[in-house]
C-alpha cells in the first residue's frame, strides 16, 4: 500500500499517491482501513487515480460503499478532485455536495483545502 503520511505539528494524515492506483478494486479498501488504523491515523486525502475505477460513476455504486466502509471506521476522506473538469455521471456532484454536509468525506480542489476541513474537524472534538 503506497500510502504516505504526512504529519504535522496538529495534524496528521495519510495521502494517497498522485497519477497512481491505489484501489484496484472495491476489496481493496478493507487494506486502507487496516492501514489507516495500523497508522492510528482517522485522516486520508486521495487523489481520482486512487479511486476504483467505477467510483465517480453512481451506477456502479463503488463510491457509496467505499464511503460507507470509511465511515464505519471512523476515516474521514478527502477526495482532491475538481468536479467542474473531471468526469463523472449525472448525479456524482449532488452526491459530493451532500458528503460534504455530512461530514465524513470532503471533495475539495486542493490540500491545502482538505487540511483545513481536518483541522476544523480536529478541533470541532476537542
Amino acid at each position: 500500500m503506497e500510502l504516505l503520511l504526512v504529519e504535522k505539528p496538529t495534524l496528521r494524515y495519510l495521502i494517497g499517491p498522485q497519477q497512481q492506483p491505489v484501489l484496484q478494486k472495491l476489496s481493496d479498501i478493507s487494506l486502507i482501513i487496516e492501514y489507516s488504523l495500523g497508522e492510528s491515523c482517522e485522516n486520508l486525502v486521495l487523489y481520482p487515480e486512487n479511486l476504483t475505477p467505477g467510483f465517480f460513476d453512481l451506477s456502479s455504486r463503488e463510491a457509496g460503499e467505499i464511503l460507507t466502509k470509511l465511515r464505519q471506521y471512523g476515516i474521514h476522506a478527502a477526495i482532491i478532485v475538481d468536479l467542474t473538469t473531471y468526469p463523472h455521471s449525472q448525479y456524482f456532484a449532488e452526491m459530493a455536495y451532500e458528503e460534504n454536509k455530512r461530514g465524513f468525506c470532503y471533495f475539495c480542489a486542493t490540500v491545502a483545502e482538505a487540511e483545513a476541513w481536518f483541522a476544523r474537524h480536529d478541533a470541532a472534538k476537542r
